[in-house]
């Protein structure tokens, strides 16, 4: 009888065990399953949130200066013996402000001072037989230029329309570039002939006399001086590239080399010259630019180093309509809220009621490039989250710092501890208990996900509840 009764009892246990084996297997099973479910139908959702407008947007200003070589680049036709033409020291003053539509692209329009040098130096002379002059007679016509030195300078007010690029390519230097172009108003332009003589005379074989000083003839000696005669605008294209390092957060500084060249013709010329029987431009009166020879051209350009300081502020991005979305699996619900695009898993069992619970989620909040210090919008998101922990001091949070991928993975986790450390030390300025905070550093193992990823997304602290069962 002992033995039966013994028998019975162990087949009943065996059962027992079998039974609770089946069990928690089926139940290990479907919360797999419905974990899979939940990922999946999160992700989509999460695909279809709408994104904030003018993400990683900015406005900047841009100040700099430019030091370099340059000439006014004039043509000179039917020239003297010897013609030389150089350039000399060339400078650029600017100011621009420009609106980058995301992190590497932007325009600008700005302001700006220009100038431009040139030397010009002659030698020989020209004779022309048979010219007839302007009394109508006939005379052997001699241009001569002895040891002929001009300076020639402009200076031009412009404003600079032009595409502007940066990127980072780590948190310490990155590069820019720029290309457009620049409306050029002439200021000021003026002539030096600061050496040698240019002659203009005339023989008359017939009455073996030569003439300098009368009819189309003249002398064009040193110290003689004026003004240039140029259009009233001209059209540029420009060029710059360089790198940044950043000083701050908001302000950069910005070296690299620069380049401008004219694009239309600068020169007027129409009262320096007239066209004679003989098919040859002549002088009326000396004009600068080797007045005895046809200038018919001018294209001013320069090239050099720029050096500018760089300053931004970021555009604060519209927000994207809320929109929710409850999902029911297996009678366990979440709810998908976007937070810049971001989405959050609210479990209806924990400590705190479902309104907290949402302040909770959506505690995102963002940092600059290699900076630890808080961005906070809206302003008042700590102060609600630090009085729901007052209030609730059972419940605890992890505290995630993470990073984008620029720089080395240690000094990721470096700034990503920092960045959580700072979200810790305001909460707890705020009252809530040093041991409700859970510090994590992620570094940039954890991006952000979106539909398109940013760099801008990944520099955060999140905010999660501890769930206790």
């Amino acid at each position: 009888m002992y033995m039966k009764k013994l028998t019975a009892i162990c087949l009943l246990t065996l059962i027992g065990i079998s039974v609770q084996a089946k069990v928690i297997t089926h139940v290990v099973t479907t919360y797999d399953t419905i974990m899979q479910v939940h990922d999946t139908v999160i992700q989509q959702l999460a695909a279809e949130q709408p994104q904030p407008k003018w993400q990683d947007a900015s406005h900047r200003i841009f100040a700099g200066v430019g030091i370099g070589y340059g000439a006014l680049g004039y043509k000179v036709n039917d020239g003297l013996v010897s013609t030389e033409k150089s350039g000399s020291f060339a400078a650029m003053l600017e100011a621009n402000y420009a609106f980058f539509f995301n992190a590497h692209w932007g325009i600008s329009a700005g302001i700006g001072l220009d100038y431009y040098p040139a030397r010009l130096t002659m030698k020989g002379e020209r004779v022309y037989l048979n010219f007839v002059e302007s009394d109508g007679e006939a005379c052997d016509l001699t241009l001569q230029a002895l040891s002929v030195k001009e300076k020639n300078h402009l200076l031009t007010f412009s404003i600079p329309i032009m595409a502007q690029t940066e990127w980072m390519l780590t948190p310490k230097v990155g590069i820019y570039g720029a290309a457009g172009i620049r409306l050029q108003l002439p200021v000021y332009g003026g002539y030096n002939l600061y050496e040698g003589e240019l002659s203009r005379t005339g023989y008359y074989d017939q009455w073996h006399l030569t003439i300098d000083d009368i009819h189309d003839f003249g002398r064009a000696e040193q110290e003689e001086k004026g003004k240039l005669d140029t259009k009233s605008f001209g059209l540029s294209v420009e060029a710059q590239v360089g790198c940044v390092l950043p000083l701050t957060p908001s302000i950069d500084l910005g070296v690299g080399l620069y380049g401008m060249c004219m694009a239309t013709s600068l020169y007027s010329g129409s009262d320096a010259y007239y066209f004679t029987e003989q098919a040859e431009f002549l002088p009326v009166d000396y004009n600068g630019f080797s007045s005895t020879n046809s200038a018919s051209a001018m294209h001013p350009w320069q090239v050099g180093v720029q050096v500018s300081v760089r300053w931004k502020k970021a555009v604060t991005p519209k927000p994207a309509p809320e929109v929710w979305e409850p999902v029911t699996l297996y009678d366990t619900t979440w709810v998908a809220v976007p937070h810049y695009d971001t989405i959050q898993e609210i479990e209806p069992d924990t400590v705190v009621a479902q309104a907290s619970q949402k302040v909770i989620d959506g505690a995102i909040i963002w940092f600059d490039l290699d900076d630890a210090t808080p961005k906070l919008d809206p302003v008042d998101m700590l102060d609600q989250l630090a009085q729901i922990l007052v209030e609730n001091p059972e419940q605890e949070i992890e505290v995630n710092g993470h990073t984008c991928d620029i720089g080395k993975k240690a000094y990721n986790e470096r700034l990503s501890m920092r960045r959580a450390q700072a979200v810790a030390d305001l909460l707890k300025q705020k009252g809530v208990r040093e041991e409700q905070i859970h510090l994590h550093a992620y570094a940039n193992s954890k991006p952000y996900y979106s539909k398109s990823h940013d760099r801008y997304l990944d520099r955060r602290v999140e905010i999660i509840p501890i769930v206790k069962k």
